[in-house]
């Protein structure tokens, strides 16, 4: 079992090293190509984009399904039937590929023609921009099973290695594209082509010289085929609703505003990724304590552990978003020089929007690992089709552009009310503990918390000081805020001890 957590520990600080890196690249490379490009062909970018991962939902559901599975025949063994799980799954996402073209190449291209607010002089160009991008969704969604092999033999060091290296290529030709004397858009285009296609093949190389099922075979099996389309099945309404309303509320926001809004929205998403991922990925980790406590019958573990989970997620991800959001224009003008319009408005929002449904916690993991999944994703699905079309009302009674993200942040309020009922339907949850220990502290911390960075942003002017000075002593004061309101005495009491551990461990490997 020790062997066990220091595999996932390592394995925990590969993925963070990928993303950290990711992250720091990822902020200097959308400066650059928001110069480059200009906030015009950066929106079109984005927008075109937005098309094609509007129908990349078949891809998502069918991810957990393959790595799923892989991992599981691995588990037993039996090389054969894991090459045959392999082949067959690469064959449903060669289908899937097939038909995100299909899709594309009909809707995407009516709504590409007669929907999209594209400048006439950019529409040539937006074309191949949009058909250079069905090629690359085509090589990332083959490039799953693959994927997914590396996940099964635990070789997250080198996912790593190859997300590093790409992430470093792109760094490459984003600084090459300033010297490119051809149009910069197309040129972007193929160069982000290039690059995913470079790293498909090493990647492709690297597992089919060392896992044995990586090799391809003819092979096709219905009862296999129904086995995983039927574990994705509701998976799959979840995922399209969720693509419905993030990708569709980007061609809804290009059809009233143009391309110069979806810059703005493109750049929200960045700053939604940088914050959030460091939550999300704590998160993602506290899953299989859940499942394995509830599989056990350990109810209590199981419980006991979703109220510390939720609490400590939506803390840390508080401590983040309360300077960052007071301090956006400022930082935003740091990372990009020029602060364009609804950039701060939309970026703001986004980070709220997650917040509130951080209020949720990991109680929809706990859901999940009682297999009753089926009421739940219907309600989710519910509700983002309705943030989809509740946005395009609001849109066309002339509602402002970050209309949508206001409508966002009210049904992922609605979203945590459904699943604390949801989960004391299905397992006679102690709902008033969950509210007690995690619910009733995070908004008395929520409340509190505001009031050193609003005394700052209220008397001092908007420069770079004001910027440290608040960023410096709102994590500091909020941190002491949750420490001692947050927690409950023997939490604090636990986390001392755990500080003391790390330090202690710290101090001996320094001095051996």
């Amino acid at each position: 079992m020790a062997a066990d957590n220091k595999k996932i520990a390592k394995n925990s600080i590969y993925m963070y090293i990928r993303m950290g890196v990711t992250i720091l690249v990822g902020f200097y490379t959308s400066r650059v190509i928001l110069q480059v490009l200009g906030v015009q062909d950066y929106g079109i970018y984005n927008a075109v984009g937005g098309i094609v991962a509007l129908f990349t939902f078949l891809n998502t559901a069918m991810t957990e399904a393959t790595q799923r599975f892989l991992s599981y025949e691995l588990g037993k063994g039996d090389k054969v039937q894991l090459r045959n799980t392999f082949s067959m799954c690469l064959n449903v996402h060669m289908i899937i590929s097939m038909i995100i073209v299909l899709f594309c190449e009909i809707i995407g291209l009516w709504l590409f023609y007669h929907k999209m607010v594209i400048p006439s002089d950019r529409q040539n160009i937006a074309f191949w921009v949009f058909q250079l991008s069905v090629i690359t969704s085509v090589l990332n969604v083959t490039q799953v099973p693959y994927n997914a092999s590396l996940f099964a033999h635990e070789k997250f060091n080198v996912y790593a290695v190859f997300q590093i290296g790409k992430t470093v290529l792109q760094l490459l030709f984003v600084i090459a594209l300033q010297f490119i004397p051809f149009d910069k858009l197309l040129v972007y285009a193929i160069l982000v082509f290039i690059c995913n296609l470079t790293f498909v093949l090493l990647n492709r190389l690297y597992d089919i010289r060392m896992f044995e099922e990586c090799h391809y075979i003819r092979y096709w099996d219905n009862h296999l085929f129904k086995q995983v389309m039927g574990y994705t099945s509701w998976s799959l309404v979840g995922n399209l609703s969720n693509t419905l309303s993030d990708q569709g509320i980007n061609i809804l926001l290009n059809m009233f505003f143009g391309p110069v809004v979806n810059a703005a929205r493109g750049i929200a998403m960045q700053v939604q990724t940088a914050v959030a991922s460091l939550v999300f990925n704590f998160q993602g980790a506290s899953i299989p304590q859940i499942v394995k406590l509830y599989a056990s019958g350990d109810r209590e573990a199981a419980i006991k552990l979703v109220n510390n989970s939720s609490k400590i997620s939506f803390y840390f991800f508080y401590i983040l978003v309360v300077p960052v959001c007071f301090e956006m224009h400022q930082l935003l003008h740091i990372w990009l020089g020029h602060v364009h319009d609804y950039m701060v408005s939309f970026s703001i929002l986004t980070l709220l929007s997650i917040l509130c449904a951080a209020f949720g916690g990991t109680l929809g993991f706990l859901i999940q690992a009682t297999g009753k999944i089926r009421r739940f994703q219907l309600f989710i699905s519910i509700a983002n089709i309705t943030i989809f079309v509740a946005s395009y009302l609001f849109l066309k009674l002339g509602f402002p552009p970050y209309s949508p993200l206001i409508i966002t942040i009210v049904m992922k309020l609605v979203i945590d009310l459904y699943t604390y009922f949801e989960i004391r339907r299905l397992m006679d949850y102690p709902i008033m503990s969950y509210f007690k220990s995690f619910l009733f502290p995070s908004l008395i911390v929520s409340v509190l918390g505001l009031v050193v960075p609003g005394l700052w942003y209220l008397c001092l002017p908007e420069d770079l000081l004001r910027c440290i000075l608040l960023i410096s002593t709102t994590i500091t004061i909020n941190a002491l805020i949750i420490f001692f309101v947050g927690f409950k005495h023997h939490e604090r009491i636990w986390i001392i001890h755990l500080l003391r551990g790390v330090l202690s461990s710290r101090i001996k490997k320094e001095l051996n």
